[in-house]
């Protein structure tokens, strides 16, 4: 595989380590529970747990398979959340403003005023003959 290659497929790795890591901190903070309280439930340590939610530890399957379990969800559910890229969402102050906007100057716009949309259908309507 080419070294351009391998980095592309490492980053998408580290990528989708990194979703399941936020996905699993977020599912433990929706549920209320400290790490202790799931390392209780899980039999996986506290400290295992944190690295896991810091993506400082790929997790094994056995390990998902039993936080997916207390939590609720199937393996492959986390899995194609995690592999599905998030929607990219630009905020509300970089959007541009509502409504159409011109692409004609207001000096064009005044020398070249567009017709109305009831100009354009009475138009249409005297064409056809009604």
């Amino acid at each position: 595989m080419p070294a351009a290659t391998a980095d592309t497929a490492a980053d998408a790795d580290r990528d989708v380590d990194r979703r399941i890591a936020l996905r699993l901190a977020r599912l433990r903070a929706d549920s209320g529970w400290s790490l202790d309280v799931l390392a209780e439930r899980t039999g996986i340590s506290r400290a295992t747990l944190s690295r896991l939610e810091r993506s400082e530890l790929s997790p094994t399957a056995a390990m998902l398979g039993r936080l997916c379990s207390i939590y609720g969800w199937t393996l492959s559910r986390l899995m194609a959340e995690a592999e599905t890229r998030p929607a990219n969402l630009v905020p509300a102050s970089e959007q541009p403003e509502k409504g159409l906007q011109s692409a004609q100057s207001p000096r064009e716009e005044e020398a070249h005023p567009r017709p109305s949309v009831l100009s354009i259908v009475r138009r249409q309507a005297g064409k056809s003959g009604r």
